[in-house]
């Protein structure tokens, strides 16, 4: 699996904003920055200036994720010598403030998955009609993740996952 070190950049101005990794696609990834549910200051900060304002450059690759996050750290560093960065955190550390705000955002009724596990809730694809067990079956069956599924059921995101052709798919909880 290869990596991707990339930072956030503010098209009108060229300032860098933000430094992350991922394994995805940087499309993908931004897709992400922009979702509904990811309450994080990048995240309002692209709702505040407009999605159309921002892009994500690669500045390297990396052949394991140990490298890219070290990377990540370095560039972090290099970067916040000449810019403001949203990075409160290096290489999946937290501060205590950023925990107790995801904390509280993605807790209890706003958890997509609140009062349920993986493993006991039945939903249907309504996209295609097909209904499964659990959204673990769901997620293995689509090659998706069960967090998302639940962030559909609930209204947090519009689709999870595609179909071959590119049709996105919708969800819902099954009532029984």
């Amino acid at each position: 699996m290869s990596y991707i070190v990339y930072k956030m950049v503010h098209i009108p101005t060229g300032n860098i904003v933000y430094v992350g990794s991922t394994s995805r696609k940087l499309s993908e990834r931004m897709r992400e920055h922009r979702c509904k549910s990811n309450r994080s200051p990048a995240c309002d900060w692209i709702k505040e200036v407009g999605k159309e304002n921002v892009r994500l450059e690669e500045i390297c690759k990396c052949e394991t994720k140990e490298e890219s996050l070290e990377k990540e750290i370095y560039w972090t560093n290099e970067l916040r010598k000449s810019y403001k960065l949203f990075n409160k955190y290096t290489g999946n550390k937290h501060s205590e403030e950023q925990k107790a705000y995801m904390s509280k955002l993605h807790s209890g009724v706003n958890h997509p998955c609140y009062g349920s596990t993986f493993n006991n809730v039945k939903v249907r694809c309504t996209t295609t009609g097909k209904e499964f067990d659990s959204m673990k079956e769901a997620a293995k069956y689509y090659d998706i993740k069960c967090i998302h599924i639940g962030e559909v059921c609930v209204g947090k995101r519009e689709h999870c996952g595609k179909l071959k052709d590119g049709t996105k798919l919708s969800w819902e909880y099954i009532k029984e």
